[in-house]
């Protein structure tokens, strides 16, 4: 994953992290990759080990950033364990079905094409 790569560079170049997460549990699409639904019904535990394994200073914690207050909170906890923040990445993601699977209308692309096909 490349949010737990990120935080492995910045955790291996001396920056103190925390991780966030919000473990989910989709419902089932066949376009979805396994994979990934068990990924989003993960933790940090993995990643924060290793991190802490090779010497690097980590905290973890769940949190849903549709929360209007939850971005606060978190700038709390990490100023609570690290002091001072000076990097925020946001790295986000999601699954949207290869266009074969996808259900809905055919949509416009830049070139006039339909993304449908």
């Amino acid at each position: 994953m490349a949010s737990a790569a990120i935080a492995e560079a910045l955790a291996g170049a001396g920056a103190a992290v925390l991780l966030t997460y919000l473990r989910l549990a989709d419902t089932a699409d066949p376009g979805t990759p396994p994979a990934y639904g068990l990924a989003r019904r993960g933790d940090a535990t993995e990643v924060l080990e290793r991190i802490q394994g090779a010497g690097g200073r980590g905290a973890a914690c769940e949190a849903d950033l549709s929360d209007p207050a939850a971005p606060g909170r978190l700038f709390d906890t990490a100023e609570a364990a690290f002091g001072p923040v000076d990097i925020l990445v946001n790295n986000a993601s999601g699954w949207v079905s290869p266009p074969d699977t996808f259900k809905g209308p055919p949509r416009a692309t830049g070139s006039g094409g339909d993304s449908s096909r």
